[in-house]
């Protein structure tokens, strides 16, 4: 799996449920875990401040069907609201998250 960062990607489950994204803990901090849904596609995950400028390509690459869980340290990033982007071929999630 190519990683970008300080990122690890797993896969809980193998069923696709069109749920939204969930960041916890909120405000992120350096132990900082990405929920996401996927049907398998590859999918890219961003970090976008509020001028809608990339800030990070947190991930790039395969993900498995079903429940993914990503752990990533959001404690190199500056203090502020950000939105959190995961994108695929079929589906674009985005999640506010603030540091």
């Amino acid at each position: 799996i190519p990683i970008i960062g300080e990122a690890t990607i797993t896969s809980t489950s193998n069923t696709f449920k069109p749920v939204d994204i969930a960041v916890f803990p909120n405000p992120v901090d350096e132990n900082t875990t990405i929920q996401y849904q996927s049907d398998g596609s590859p999918v890219s995950i961003n970090l976008i401040n509020m001028n809608g400028q990339l800030i990070r390509n947190i991930y790039k690459g395969s993900s498995k069907p079903g429940t993914n869980l990503m752990k990533w340290s959001g404690q190199k990033i500056p203090d502020g609201n950000y939105i959190l982007t995961i994108n695929s071929a079929t589906f674009n999630r985005q999640f506010k998250i603030i540091k």
